[in-house]
């Protein structure tokens, strides 16, 4: 990698992990990675089990990685975490030679810039949970099918990396990290051939090597499971899943989230802040060049992905994840066009009014930060509070953007300072996340708190019993002792966590010790003592 993109990458390492443990993990999905650990920490290394008694949904390379890591610092939210970290920082460097197969080393730089800046990547960069390594596989193997296909990397030595890389996409989330790659290189395969693939000369041997290992490398994992743990593994691991969810319709721990077809369209455009901002110049430049081969192979990257996860019921706006990469190079391929070219009067008109709305905010934000009282009894109590608590962070973050504003507004008649601009932009968002709004996160931490509140309130010694169904793993991964399930509402359950929505079934007479509040009523969880 060139020194700017090693700087670059250093930097947002440094952003990246500075405050890794300063808000808690989420109450469902990262402390669900979490109890899972330990788990796996507790001797159940291959094949752990929820505290529901539910076989792991998702196989467990994201949580083994985890695990180990924990072993060293123990279980918390750095462990959990870092691991995410490290891959987001693999899929960056992997993303600078993706972008070097078909531009210079300013548009690889570029490309770090803007995938790191990725709201949902800068988002699910730090998260506790097995996207991003589903990412950063997915990434490495559909690099080195590029790369082998431009010339720059021999079949055999490409093979075994596709191999490996989607063996272990599976690894991380199951048969997504095999079928998204799959639907690429069928896709542009049939779009090559124009329908008639078997008229291509294909290096068999080199396919079926790397088949061999993407398929050998996670069946050795799924086949014991299988055959140990018979049709529950079928149902939970392979058939609810990648099946069911996808569908629509979800069983056990699965959670269906039906959208309609059209829901990751604006999705994706939000991913791309802040470089949305140079949405026309990317869309101009990248159907000027879509002839190109390095056009062309990103275009079928992110369309035929984004097909693929449409087609299915069940959507989240973070399945994108692994469409991000070629996003990011299609617009630094772009960015770097538009460098060297003059845009058009429409691109002009619309960067210079972003640059004014920005550089107005900017201002804004920083005149309230350094005087708050300036604000009227409209400005909203928590803005205020956030205004006075992060006064320095704010005024630092607010001249940065009164900065790339200027640049911004300078790019028409100096299309050199687009990539400056953008870097900017990117260092800007990401300072603006870690800075910001962490610490906000961080005021609305309730889990330790409520754990500590609940456990003073209970003589020594005695240690409560979750009530399923709830959404408890934030207590189950907060409290010191182990917490057991009992799927009994009775008499016997003096002390027990149980949800909101079963608080009217309790039998006989009962005391609610406290809440862990959620914004959704049915997800408080309760303690209580019964008589």
């Amino acid at each position: 990698m060139s020194r700017p993109a090693l700087l670059l990458l250093g930097l947002f390492a440094a952003l990246y992990t500075v405050t890794l443990g300063t808000w808690e993990l989420t109450r469902i999905s990262e402390c669900r990675s979490g109890v899972i650990i330990r788990e796996m920490l507790e001797g159940h290394t291959l094949y752990p089990r929820t505290p529901d008694g539910y076989f792991l949904e998702k196989p467990p390379l994201y949580y083994g990685l985890c695990a180990a890591l924990s072993w060293v610092l123990g279980v918390n939210e750095w462990s959990l975490r870092l691991v995410s970290v490290a891959m987001a920082l693999g899929t960056l460097a992997v993303t600078w030679f993706l972008a070097r197969l078909y531009a210079s080393e300013r548009a690889a730089t570029l490309s770090v810039a803007v995938l790191g800046s990725n709201v949902v990547f800068l988002g699910w960069a730090r998260m506790a949970m097995v996207d991003m390594t589903l990412t950063f596989f997915i990434t490495a193997g559909l690099t080195a099918f590029f790369a082998a296909r431009a010339g720059r990397l021999r079949p055999l030595r490409a093979s075994i990396l596709c191999g490996f890389a989607f063996g272990l996409a599976v690894l991380s989330k199951g048969p997504i990290g095999i079928a998204l790659p799959l639907a690429v290189i069928l896709g542009l395969l049939l779009m090559e051939t124009r329908g008639r693939p078997w008229k291509a000369r294909l290096p068999w041997k080199e396919l079926g090597l790397a088949a061999a290992l993407a398929v050998g490398i996670p069946a050795l994992w799924y086949v014991p499971g299988l055959l140990r743990e018979g049709r529950e593994f079928l149902e939970t691991t392979i058939l609810s899943e990648n099946f069911y969810m996808p569908l629509g319709k979800a069983r056990g721990l699965g959670v269906g989230h039906e959208q309609p077809f059209h829901y990751y369209f604006g999705r994706q455009l939000v991913a791309m802040l802040p470089m949305a901002v140079f949405l026309p110049d990317v869309l101009r430049w990248t159907w000027k060049r879509r002839g190109d081969a390095g056009t062309r192979a990103l275009l079928g990257w992110f369309g035929l992905g984004f097909l693929l996860f449409m087609a299915a019921s069940n959507k989240r706006f973070y399945y994108l994840l692994p469409l991000q990469p070629a996003v990011s190079v299609l617009v630094a391929l772009a960015l770097e066009r538009r460098m060297e070219e003059p845009g058009s009067r429409l691109t002009a008109c619309c960067t210079r009014g972003v640059a004014v709305l920005l550089g107005c905010a900017s201002l804004a934000a920083f005149l309230f930060a350094a005087a708050p009282q300036l604000a009227d009894s409209r400005v909203p109590s928590d803005l205020l509070a956030l205004l006075s608590d992060q006064r320095p962070r704010i005024v630092l973050v607010a001249g940065l953007a009164l900065g790339a504003a200027a640049l911004l507004f300078r790019t028409n008649r100096r299309p050199a300072e687009i990539g400056r601009t953008a870097i900017l932009f990117a260092l800007l968002a990401v300072m603006t996340r870690v800075w910001v709004q962490d610490p906000q996160e961080a005021r609305k931490n309730q889990s330790r708190a409520f754990v500590a509140e609940m456990k003073s309130k209970l003589p020594p010694g005695v240690t409560p019993v979750v009530v399923p169904p709830i959404f408890a793993y934030a207590v189950d991964f907060y409290w010191p002792e182990r917490l057991a399930r009992r799927p009994s509402t009775g008499p016997d359950c003096r002390w027990a966590f149980v949800g909101a929505d079963l608080l009217n079934r309790l039998e006989g007479r009962h005391e609610v010790l406290g809440a862990l509040k959620d914004k959704w009523e049915d997800r408080q969880v309760l303690l209580v003592r019964r008589e």
